[in-house]
């Protein structure tokens, strides 16, 4: 059981990473600065670095609670999902959704540089955000069916990753002229296109 010290401790960075998230989701993260979250949270600027390193360890803190907040919203829609595939493309089409809806978390995310620590947790796979871990299972759930071959499930993987992202960079950019409807569908009709022999 942690200490009171402890609990302190957590409780004033929960503080701090709401306050983190909260600017970010309103002004995005291009101008976020330590007094802008002090201020948000209710502390002087100076405190921030008693329970961050720095900016970057922070907005590490706020992804992964972004990532959290996503896989929530995945796991509602499992539940309606009948086969494998379904349990693939779905969650996929909701993830899109999320970031469609918030694309100053897009940016965070994967555009703003999250810090040296960041980077080596997603280059070893310390850090692996709980929704890519249910694609996984879901893929082989796809396996067992015989609907794809073990020796393809890292491609697969991959190009469900590189059509998302790609799509909403170019969505998010401008560079796709659709409506956010016609993003999903087209996003939805190309994961789906690899799971048809």
């Amino acid at each position: 059981m942690p200490s009171r010290k402890e609990m302190r401790e957590l409780h004033i960075k929960r503080i701090f990473v709401d306050a983190a998230k909260e600017y970010i989701t309103a002004h995005g993260v291009g101008s976020l600065t330590v007094k802008a979250v002090a201020d948000l949270a209710g502390y002087a600027p100076g405190t921030l670095y008693n329970y961050f390193a720095d900016l970057q360890e922070l907005l590490y803190e706020c992804a992964k609670d972004f990532f959290n907040e996503c896989t929530l919203r995945v796991k509602a829609r499992l539940e309606s999902c009948k086969t494998p595939v379904e349990r693939v493309v779905e969650p996929a089409l909701v993830y899109t959704q999320y970031f469609v809806e918030h694309p100053d978390v897009f940016h965070l995310l994967f555009v703003a540089e999250l810090g040296e620590a960041a980077l080596q947790d997603f280059q070893r796979g310390a850090y692996v955000p709980e929704v890519i871990q249910l694609q996984q299972q879901h893929l082989q759930e796809c396996v067992q069916a015989g609907i794809i071959g073990a020796e393809h499930v890292d491609t697969i993987s991959g190009l469900i990753s590189n059509t998302v992202h790609s799509n909403l960079l170019f969505y998010l950019k401008g560079r796709l002229p659709l409506t956010s409807a016609q993003l999903i569908e087209k996003t939805g009709r190309e994961l789906n296109f690899l799971f048809t022999s």
